[in-house]
């Protein structure tokens, strides 16, 4: 009995997490259009191993001053959520291994890219951070 309220648990955090989702999508889409470069997720909702207490891994780059304001922290069903900033520079530091935060770029998936040119700016980081992990004498 108790795995099944376990994977209940875990269901109906999967559904939230879902939701959440699209709200985020969406408000960054609407309330924030043309103040946020990007908004993109990783961490456990995105490779599929979240469970009964995991959140949604989400940062954001804003592109104007306004778009800092998207930043968002509050609970859902007792788990804890953080939407919050990064700068361009500090994603392209991820991507050269300037910082321990790698899933932060290489595993995200991009729910709102303000512009064509910032979907592939991130995508041209994506690149960079599997070339220098490829690299050995770079990373190593």
């Amino acid at each position: 009995m108790g795995v099944s309220r376990l994977s209940g648990g875990a269901q109906m955090r999967k559904e939230i997490n879902k939701q959440l989702v699209g709200w985020i999508r969406e408000r960054a889409r609407t309330s924030f259009g043309g103040d946020i470069s990007l908004v993109a997720i990783y961490g456990s909702h995105v490779n599929g191993t979240d469970q009964e207490w995991s959140d949604v891994d989400c940062y954001f780059i804003p592109k104007t001053d306004r778009g800092w304001e998207f930043a968002a922290d509050f609970l859902l069903a007792g788990v804890g959520y953080d939407v919050f900033p990064l700068s361009w520079e500090r994603a392209r530091g991820i991507a050269q291994l300037k910082e321990p935060l790698v899933p932060l770029v290489g595993d995200a998936v991009v729910l709102y890219a303000g512009s064509p040119e910032d979907a592939s700016r991130f995508q041209a980081l994506q690149e960079e951070l599997a070339r220098c992990l490829k690299d050995r004498a770079y990373c190593c």
